[in-house]
């Protein structure tokens, strides 16, 4: 059990290193705009969870990529030499959660987590003009995508959906790309997967984590 209780009325974290050894810090608070973006600058992040109460994560180590590290493994070289897809940033939100919708709402997931709650907070978040994404298209069809916020020069990963594992990953790299051209210096996911083995994202300790975060959302 976490240690804290988030009240809905009082959008507030305790300090993130107080989470536990699996890195769960609290519980409750509330799907939001304003919940999402005061975790994301406090060090904390919500992992989707069909069941109630909600839960709220801040593991150690966290893992990261500096935009200006990014690498490209030789068969993703390859595969963008041959300039089979194309790449919108920042832009067509709505397109982007129906596909991932389409993608990730199915078993074992919950049916519906990227629909309700979830989603008219990312669109708030968009018309505040704090969400970041790159959509990648191959002859028209969209095939991958992957979103996230940005708060200062931080970028903070929500999710990446695609047809293929190839196609997630260069929806990654293509949008740590763009980002180290908008100067931002660090991309949070949270946590290892798949999709980060081999394109730049590390470990961290989550206290350099929250140092590095603090300098990049001042």
């Amino acid at each position: 059990m976490p240690y804290f209780f988030l009240p809905p009325e009082e959008v507030k974290f305790p300090p993130a290193h107080f989470a536990d050894i699996d890195g769960l810090l609290a519980q409750g608070g509330e799907i939001s705009a304003e919940w999402l973006l005061e975790g994301y600058t406090n060090g904390v992040f919500l992992w989707a969870d069909p069941m109630e109460p909600l839960k709220w994560w801040s593991p150690d180590p966290r893992v990261v990529l500096f935009p200006n590290q990014v690498e490209l493994p030789p068969p993703l070289q390859a595969t963008l030499a041959q300039d089979l897809y194309m790449f919108t940033y920042h832009e067509k939100l709505a397109e982007c959660l129906a596909f991932c919708e389409s993608i990730e709402n199915k078993k074992p997931m919950y049916p519906g987590w990227l629909t309700g709650q979830f989603k008219q907070s990312y669109l708030e978040l968009n018309a505040q003009g704090r969400v970041r994404s790159c959509l990648v298209w191959n002859h028209g069809k969209l095939v991958a995508c992957a979103f996230g916020t940005q708060v200062g020069k931080v970028y903070f990963g929500e999710h990446v959906c695609s047809t293929s594992e190839e196609a997630a990953k260069i929806a990654l790299v293509k949008l740590a790309q763009k980002l180290a051209a908008e100067r931002l210096t660090m991309m949070d996911v949270h946590k290892e997967t798949n999709l980060t083995e081999d394109i730049g994202f590390q470990e961290i300790s989550r206290n350099e984590y929250l140092d590095l975060l603090k300098k990049g959302i001042q």
